[in-house]
């Protein structure tokens, strides 16, 4: 009797501790905050750009504008749910500054008017690209893949250094991203990632420089340290 009583605690026992969760299930509810620099590297190939006002009107279609590559540097808080490791939400912000390069362009007038050649002039352009996404991640181990998917809203100003002009641009856009990061530790980890924006801008016409409308649409590549608690 005292043997079998035993074997019950025993089994009684091992199914406690295989019901006990392990590994990712012991991962509670974690936020992080993280740092971040990188490249911006936007398509030499946007589409349904558009010049406004002077001589063309509310608006001339033209041939693909183009934005030089730029640095960015920015950070985000992000946090993942107890009741599913695996999904999370973050909010991000960056700063870029991929100016318009000076270009010909073709536009294309309305009615029988034939194509021209056009001069765009050089600006510098500064944006401030806020994003916010869910996240999806595999959690558990020392190295972690994650990726996810959001809205982002891009603040944009083009300066013109001749006349001294800015004119804004405020739009929401898609933003898509992948990565993995490497834990170093209960606390820190080091990430990198690959970033797709894609944001249409709209820049309206003012004091003698033409109105630009285009889609901006850029690979980031970024790396950064994140702090988990």
């Amino acid at each position: 009797m005292r043997i079998f009583r035993t074997r019950i605690h025993f089994w009684m026992l091992l199914m406690l501790l295989l019901s006990a969760p392990t590994g990712p299930s012991l991962v509670f509810a974690e936020t992080y905050v993280a740092g971040e620099v990188g490249l911006v590297l936007p398509f030499k190939n946007g589409s349904n750009a558009e010049v406004s006002g002077g001589n063309f009107g509310s608006g001339t279609p033209i041939s693909d504008s183009v934005f030089k590559n730029s640095v960015l540097g920015g950070g985000r808080i992000g946090h993942y749910f107890q009741s599913m490791p695996w999904f999370g939400v973050s909010t991000e912000a960056y700063y870029s500054t991929p100016n318009l390069a000076q270009q010909f362009v073709t536009t294309s007038p309305p009615g029988a008017a034939p194509n021209q050649i056009v001069q765009l002039p050089g600006q510098s352009m500064k944006t401030v690209a806020w994003t916010n996404n869910f996240e999806f991640r595999m959690p558990g181990g020392k190295f972690e893949p994650y990726g996810g998917v959001g809205l982002a809203v891009m603040f944009a100003k083009l300066h013109d250094g001749t006349t001294g002009v800015s004119r804004s641009s405020t739009s929401p856009g898609l933003n898509v991203f992948a990565g993995g990061r490497y834990r170093m530790g209960e606390h820190f980890s080091f990430f990198g990632e690959w970033k797709y924006i894609y944001v249409p801008l709209d820049f309206d016409s003012s004091q003698g420089l033409a109105g630009l409308s285009t889609n901006f649409a850029a690979f980031n590549f970024l790396c950064g340290v994140g702090y988990h608690f």
